[in-house]
């Protein structure tokens, strides 16, 4: 994982690198992976149907369970 992430600085250094050196002196990526993980995870909810966003935030739905229960499910072969 880190080999993709240095890849990719490296190239974006190449084009630019005064904000190379600003990404190297932020300090708030931590809380802005959080944000943009919290962001990511939130899109899975645009695709349901109102009434299923509505329970899941009501708590009667359990997502977290519905996913485990998928899980697990035997795979089907291919």
């Amino acid at each position: 994982m880190t080999q993709g992430l240095v890849a990719f600085l490296q190239g974006y250094g190449r084009n630019n690198r005064e904000e190379l050196s600003a990404i190297a002196k932020h300090e708030s990526w931590p809380r802005l992976a959080a944000l943009e993980y919290e962001r990511r995870m939130s899109r899975l909810l645009e695709s349901l149907p109102l009434d299923e966003v509505r329970a899941i935030a009501r708590q009667e739905i359990n997502l977290n369970e519905l996913a485990r229960q998928v899980l697990r499910e035997p795979r089907p072969r291919r």
